[in-house]
Formats: C-alpha cells, sequence, structure tokens
C-alpha cells in the first residue's frame, strides 16, 4: 500500500520538497498510466519524423514512473525504451549501434532506479516522521491522563531531588502540609517529613522501593502522623526520590477509639461478672 504524503507536513518547505510531496502523493495507477501515455507520444513522433532524434525524451517517462516501479519493472521499461529508440533512431544500422544501445540502456536504468530510491528514502523518511509525530502524541496524552491522576490524587505526591527539595508536588500535599498555591515547590521536605531524610538515593545505588510510618509536620507546627510509600530513580538530572503520603492521623484516632470502646466493654463485662 503506497504512502499518501500529506502536502500540511510541508508547509514552509522549499519548492523542491512540495514538488516531491506532490508527486509522492499521487496514485500510482495514475502515474504510470500518464507515463505510458507520454512514452506512447513520443514514440510515435519520433516514428512520424525519422529525420528529428527524440533520444533524450525517452528518459522522460522512466524518471516520471521511477518513483512508482520497482526495480525490475525500471529494467523492464529502460530496455524497451532502448529497443524503441534504436529502431527509430535517425543513424545508419551499423557495427556501433549495439554499443549505443548498452549505453543508452544504463543512462536509463540509472535515471530510473535514482528516482526509485530517492522516492523510497522519502517514503521512508516520511513514515519515521509519522511514526515519532504518532509517539510524541501518545506520550503526551500519557503525560496529560497522568497529570490528570496526581492533581485529583487525595493522597499527597511528591517528587523529590538527591536534597530533599520538592519538585512537583500535587494539591493534595500543599494542603496536607499547610501550603496553598503551589508555594511547597522549592522546599526542603525534610523540614516536614524527617524521616525521608534516611532514605538512601545517590549515583550508583539501585533502585529502593518501601514505605514507613513517621511524625510529620505542618507548616504552622501542627503535628500528624504519616504513612509513607517511597521509590527511588535516577535520571539524567540525578536521583529523585517519588512519595506518595497519606495522613493516618484520623486512622490512628479512630483504632484508639475502637480500642478503648473494646476495652470499656471488657471491663462492664468483668464488673458484672464480678458482681
Amino acid at each position: 500500500m503506497w504512502a499518501v504524503v500529506p502536502l500540511e507536513f510541508y508547509r514552509g518547505a522549499n519548492v523542491y520538497e512540495r514538488v516531491t510531496a506532490a508527486y509522492l502523493s499521487w496514485s500510482p495507477r495514475t502515474v504510470v498510466a500518464f507515463s505510458a501515455v507520454l512514452f506512447a507520444i513520443i514514440a510515435t513522433i519520433d516514428f512520424l519524423i525519422p529525420a528529428i532524434s527524440l533520444d533524450f525524451l525517452y528518459v522522460i517517462p522512466i524518471v516520471f514512473a521511477g518513483g512508482f516501479l520497482s526495480r525490475f519493472q525500471i529494467l523492464i521499461l529502460s530496455a524497451g525504451s532502448s529497443v524503441i529508440r534504436e529502431l527509430f533512431a535517425p543513424a545508419p544500422m551499423d557495427s556501433s549501434r549495439p554499443v549505443r544501445a548498452i549505453f543508452t540502456f544504463g543512462a536509463f536504468i540509472a535515471s530510473g532506479l535514482f528516482v526509485c530510491e530517492l522516492s523510497r528514502n522519502r517514503r521512508l523518511g516520511v513514515e519515521y516522521i509519522r511514526g515519532l509525530e504518532e509517539q510524541v502524541a501518545l506520550r503526551k496524552e500519557a503525560q496529560e491522563q497522568l497529570a490528570v491522576l496526581i492533581d485529583t490524587s487525595p493522597a499527597a505526591i511528591l517528587i523529590l531531588d538527591e536534597a530533599g527539595k520538592v519538585l512537583l508536588a500535587n494539591e493534595s500535599a500543599g494542603h496536607m502540609l499547610g501550603f496553598c498555591g503551589g508555594k511547597l515547590i522549592g522546599e526542603r521536605i525534610h523540614s516536614y517529613l524527617p524521616a525521608i531524610e534516611t532514605v538512601p538515593v545517590g549515583e550508583g545505588r539501585r533502585s529502593l522501593r518501601s514505605n514507613l510510618e513517621c511524625r510529620g509536620h505542618r507548616r504552622n507546627g501542627a503535628v500528624f502522623l504519616a504513612q509513607v510509600w517511597f521509590s527511588t530513580y535516577l535520571t539524567a538530572s540525578g536521583p529523585r526520590i517519588a512519595a506518595i503520603v497519606l495522613d493516618a492521623s484520623e486512622g490512628l484516632r479512630d483504632r484508639e477509639g475502637a480500642g478503648l470502646e473494646s476495652l470499656m466493654r471488657t471491663s462492664r463485662v468483668l464488673v458484672g461478672a464480678v458482681s
């Protein structure tokens, strides 16, 4: 299946590239049919006017159709053009005619193969660029989906550098630590989650995935229980820490309240039994 080259791809390009794009966007059948008609016209004129040699014109159909023909088809077309050209040539039949035919055949097939390779390389280049554009679009879509997931997550999500500086933080992280309006970015997280400072990170270290519970500090000085899931990884800019933080204070209070209520029920049962 032939690739169709969009002219929009060459918007702002030079004239040669635009003409090439338009040529490759044509239907193969149309190009081959037009080349056949052109070849027939040249051969007819060469036959009707034997006094004039149209040698150089026979290469035009070969060059025009070369971008849509296989190497074998170009070989056959070049051989046929060489034979017809020699039959209609005004030069007398002598011993030099086979040599001339061989040189003519070589010129025809070289021109056709040259156009064939140029067209093939252009199609490969366009397909490669189209593939890159599709990959970029897919990556952009994935990044947008990831950004939505991070921004709408109820858990605090942080990206830290080796020194603990916040490079990325979602809105939940700002609310948890008492920041607003993205002011958390650029802060050192060790002042608010001191346990993260103990995470081993650095050049040459293997990736680490683990979780921990620690005491967290909000910007206003309030203390809360933090559950942290983190992983370390390497980038071209240096080591990074990705952390997901949950405020476990509510859960701890609920567990303590449930434990106290269970203890009270057990006490009442024991008191009743003693009574």
